[in-house]
């Protein structure tokens, strides 16, 4: 199983900078925790309300690795 930091790492620019940089950034890092795939990642790295990107920024992104 990969860590968060790990599925993060596989995004397309931007989203991958601009997630490694938001996960790397919450007071509660989770970047070394564990994720079964890349979209539990993306849930799981940051609280997506709190980025510069917003809520529904990541939410369109998490939605297309659910297909």
């Amino acid at each position: 199983m990969k860590t968060i930091l790990e599925h993060l790492e596989t995004l397309p620019e931007p989203y991958r900078s601009q997630a490694i940089e938001n996960c790397l950034q919450t007071l509660s890092n989770h970047s070394n925790n564990s994720a079964d795939n890349l979209a539990s990642a993306i849930v799981l790295a940051f609280e997506w309300v709190e980025t510069p990107q917003g809520y529904w920024y990541w939410q369109r992104l998490w939605y297309s690795y659910t297909l």
